[in-house]
């Protein structure tokens, strides 16, 4: 990530909230950096950059909506185990 799609995440953001950065990013199954930065409290984003890769923490801290689940299931990114 570099920091012009930092830049371009924040005024996306300030602009259009997470419906704004969501209808921008392009990866499939991820979420955008951004999402950490901007919607969780302090405690949980420090939680979440704990984890190696966003994927592990949305599944650790159960944040994963389940259409969301249902997208990684299908494309056997994770298992239902997961």
């Amino acid at each position: 990530m570099t920091k012009i799609h930092i830049d371009v995440m924040r005024r996306r953001w300030i602009n259009g909230g997470e419906k704004a950065v969501m209808d921008w990013w392009d990866n499939p199954g991820e979420r955008p950096w951004a999402w950490w930065r901007f919607s969780l409290p302090v405690h949980k984003r420090r939680k979440a950059d704990s984890y190696e890769t966003g994927l592990e923490a949305l599944l650790e801290m159960d944040l994963l909506d389940p259409n969301e689940r249902d997208y990684l299931e299908q494309e056997g990114i994770i298992t239902k185990a997961d």
